[in-house]
């Protein structure tokens, strides 16, 4: 009855519904129905709430709109006070809706029950064994997500693009190229589409996170519709991997096809150029991303910082600095560490105690860069404070601080103060 009214006429609706006197299970279900393919999960659930305070009976049909409702709010406690209502209700939990409990768990993080709903299942389908891999993904268990799509395929559950982006995922963790190059063999046999965004880039990543970068290679030069998705991953396998110069030379070579970059190409890009300190490039994808607005991105703006320090244009790197509101830690890290970078060590120390004194939290990063810096200025007393803040913040002593720290007091002649 409301199903197909649109997201401005939604509230029109709404009112139509409060003027019905006796409402049916049909006009409550197609209510929430509406509310919940609309993106309004919120009112939906409350409409049900009410729904329930006025005695309706419910069906399994409206407890499986429910179900997918809260698989939208990924609320723990919501989704087994619903699952609770459902078989305190002796709501036969079968097909679609077994299916849709599920999911609800696995998108709300609780491993443990959809693990259990999916074992007491009698019908797993593409959903739900998707659903159930996604799950175990989402919570590192790559060999269990492995063992049930082994699973799916006895069941005759067709695996879908979803299945084989998260199956691919789970290779490329436990680094298992054989069974990641049978997956990809599977995709061909099946004839699933490697054009998609999820299967490019998904095999692409796979690859080269298990060292084969030619075959990442072939994936690209193989897929017909080159998206943004896949150059992405193919830019960010080169720099992961050291080839700064390959993956500018084909940022440069998608510029060249009139293809746009979004911010994580722009982030990326810069990283590389920064790696090996090609700033005259840096400079002209900084121009390139004013004039698209991209600079006032986040990840934008803190690789431009980063990439202008590294090629040892600091003055660049601290405009862009005092440019952004707000700063993340990521942005005073970097500005930290590209002051003690290139030997402007006061600067670095300044930076650090403004950030301290603002309140801003500090992390191993942060300590890094100040360390270094009081290395450099033979600094003892201001690095033995900075050494009692690290160790007050409760932080984990990463082997680059403690060479930092090692270094610092070496240098300041007072190693017998460290207690490493």
């Amino acid at each position: 009855m409301y199903g197909g009214e649109r997201g401005g006429n939604l509230d029109f609706a709404r009112k139509v519904f409060d003027g019905i006197v006796v409402k049916d299970l049909v006009t409550w279900s197609s209510m929430i129905l509406s509310y919940i393919k609309h993106g309004r999960v919120i009112e939906g659930l409350e409409l049900f709430h009410q729904m329930i305070l006025e005695g309706v009976s419910v069906d399994s049909v409206t407890m499986l709109s429910v179900t997918e409702a809260c698989s939208g709010v990924g609320c723990c406690k919501l989704a087994k006070s619903v699952h609770c209502y459902i078989v305190r209700n002796r709501i036969q939990i079968v097909g679609s809706l077994e299916n849709s409990v599920i999911v609800m768990y696995s998108k709300c993080g609780d491993l443990k029950s959809a693990e259990i709903m999916y074992k007491r299942s009698s019908s797993k389908t593409t959903f739900s064994c998707t659903a159930m891999i996604s799950c175990y993904n989402q919570q590192a268990c790559f060999r269990q997500a492995m063992n049930t799509f082994i699973e799916m395929q006895e069941f005759d559950a067709e695996p879908n693009s979803v299945t084989i982006m998260n199956i691919l995922s789970s290779c490329s963790r436990l680094g298992l190229i054989r069974q990641g190059e049978s997956v990809h063999g599977f995709v061909i046999r099946r004839c699933l589409d490697p054009d998609l965004d999820t299967v490019g880039s998904s095999l692409s990543e796979m690859y080269a996170s298990c060292g084969k970068l030619k075959s990442c290679q072939s994936v690209f030069k193989v897929t017909r519709e080159k998206n943004i998705v896949l150059q992405n991953t193919i830019i960010a396998v080169y720099a992961r991997n050291g080839l700064s110069e390959e993956a500018l030379d084909f940022f440069v070579q998608l510029h060249l096809k009139g293809l746009l970059p979004d911010s994580f190409t722009i982030a990326s890009s810069l990283s590389a150029c920064g790696e090996i300190g090609f700033s005259k490039l840096g400079i002209q994808i900084h121009g390139h991303v004013s004039k698209t607005g991209l600079d006032s991105n986040e990840y934008v703006h803190n690789a431009l910082i980063d990439m202008y320090c590294k090629c040892g244009l600091v003055d660049n790197a601290y405009m862009k600095f005092n440019e952004m509101e707000p700063k993340t830690v990521i942005t005073w890290n970097s500005m930290i560490n590209g002051f003690a970078l290139n030997g402007n060590s006061v600067e670095a120390v300044s930076l650090s105690d403004l950030m301290y004194f603002q309140g801003l939290e500090m992390n191993e990063v942060t300590f890094l860069g100040a360390i270094q810096a009081c290395s450099h200025l033979g600094y003892l007393e201001k690095g033995k404070w900075f050494h009692n803040k690290l160790i007050t913040c409760g932080l984990e002593m990463e082997f680059r601080v403690d060479s930092a720290l090692i270094d610092m007091y070496s240098k300041c002649g007072d190693l017998g103060s460290w207690n490493g």
